[in-house]
């Protein structure tokens, strides 16, 4: 029961919408209420001759009983219409097999359907005609609007249709007519794709370009689902009540959609500046302008990264507000003093830069400096004593005292030998000065006792036992 009073509810509230629940609802309603009504004529956009079409069409089942748009009807309409330029080639290889002798003209009336649409109803295979003519027009002609072309082409790719199955009834050849068809339309309509009409007429696959992938994040439809929480911070962002400072941070591996989503943030906030709701207050909820400034830090990488920022900064205020072409002094002249602001750093980084090379060439001398230090210091760590002893007595003592201490010490003390000793270094010149000055403290011992013997009153008698 309930479904029934859907089905009546769609039938009644929604018209034009009513053929496309046509076979959804068709257990459900009589055969009658089956028939979309003419108001889904307004839901197409047409051109003004596929109007005029229409409208003759109208007129002709005016007479009907009933009046009803139909595929069979528009078929014999089109072959009689010999003097519209689209319909002639379709007409000269079919009014013979239809016997369809008289010519037509059309009407002059083109008032659009938009809105109320027609008061006759139609048949579901006129309106598939309509629908597949409206998908032709996306495909080959990049728009909306539906002409005569694409009307004719979708009767002759329509199978399902009554149209479509009397002109195989009456033996028409459909690959002949759909040749002869792409060839008239290709030649008068070269604004159009002529391989999209090659596909859809003959059927032949158009050459494609293998898909890819830039690395622009200007295009491209939200396949990540993050829509919604890119409207979130633009709301953030473009809130009235909200006072900057603010930042935001995403974060995100290579590739993960980081500028994707910074382009959403930016759609969003410009929708929202749209936006002119007002609060409880009385004032607006959203900033009336908001300049989105893009900042691309790689590109500046080996330059001065500040001063690059700056000047992004005023160089996109003064497009914003100036415009493109106009000047301002007082941008003109900040952004020279931004000029001379990096000149004068580079050149005080250019002295940095030299002095450092100098500090350099310092530390590396006075490295060196000290390297040789360290080995003189290891020479003298390495002389033994007998070395030194020697280096002095040669500064001393000369070779004639040298001489006399030798011939004093061999000769007269009996230390034999000790001259070679010096000369191997087994003895040292100092200790050849201890043995000489030990010998002559004994020599003065001796003396000083004989002296002494010599006055000590004893008499001769003592000395013989």
């Amino acid at each position: 029961m309930w479904r029934s009073r859907f089905a009546e509810y769609i039938r009644d509230h929604y018209q034009a919408e009513f053929g496309g629940w046509a076979q959804v609802l068709s257990g459900y309603l009589d055969a009658d209420d089956l028939q979309p009504s003419g108001q889904f004529l307004g839901g197409y956009a047409f051109d003004t001759q596929a109007v005029q079409l229409l409208r003759t069409l109208e007129q002709t089942i005016a007479s009907h009983s009933p009046p009803l748009f139909s595929s069979a009807s528009l078929l014999d309409l089109l072959v009689s219409l010999r003097e519209v330029p689209d319909c002639a080639t379709f007409a000269e290889l079919v009014a013979i097999p239809l016997k369809i002798g008289e010519p037509r003209t059309l009407t002059t009336v083109d008032s659009p359907f938009a809105g109320s649409g027609s008061s006759f109803s139609a048949t579901h295979g006129f309106k598939n005609i309509l629908d597949r003519a409206r998908t032709l027009a996306r495909a080959i002609s990049g728009t909306e609007i539906i002409g005569v072309r694409h009307i004719i082409a979708s009767l002759l790719v329509s199978p399902d249709s009554t149209a479509n199955k009397t002109l195989k009834r009456v033996g028409v050849s459909l690959p002949l007519l759909r040749n002869r068809v792409l060839g008239d339309f290709t030649r008068r309509w070269v604004n159009d794709d002529g391989l999209q009409w090659r596909f859809h007429l003959i059927g032949t696959t158009p050459p494609t370009i293998a898909g890819y992938s830039s690395d622009s994040a200007d295009a491209g439809i939200d396949k990540l689902d993050v829509a919604r929480y890119a409207t979130a911070f633009a709301v953030v962002v473009a809130a009235e009540q909200v006072r900057p400072p603010l930042s935001i941070g995403i974060f995100g591996d290579w590739g993960a959609g980081k500028s994707f989503f910074m382009r959403l943030i930016s759609e969003q906030t410009e929708r929202l500046c749209a936006n002119s709701t007002l609060g409880p207050d009385g004032k607006r909820l959203f900033c009336r302008r908001i300049l989105s400034i893009r900042f691309n830090a790689w590109h500046y990488a080996e330059q001065d990264l500040w001063a690059s920022l700056v000047q992004t900064i005023f160089q996109e205020l003064n497009k914003a507000l100036l415009g493109p072409s106009d000047a301002s002094d007082v941008l003109a002249s900040v952004q020279q003093d931004l000029n001379l602001a990096k000149e004068a750093r580079a050149e005080a980084e250019n002295r940095l830069n030299r002095a450092r090379g100098e500090q350099d060439d310092r530390n590396n001398a006075l490295q060196a400096v000290r390297r040789q230090a360290r080995l003189e210091a290891e020479k003298v760590r390495a002389l033994s004593a007998v070395d030194v002893v020697a280096a002095v007595n040669a500064e001393v003592i000369t070779d004639q005292n040298l001489g006399r201490l030798l011939v004093l010490a061999e000769d007269y003390l009996g230390y034999r030998g000790i001259r070679q000793d010096i000369r191997e270094g087994r003895q040292t010149v100092s200790a050849l000065m201890d043995i000489v000055r030990d010998s002559r403290s004994a020599t003065g011992k001796v003396r000083s006792a004989l002296r002494w013997l010599s006055r000590a009153p004893i008499s001769k008698m003592n000395f013989v036992n």
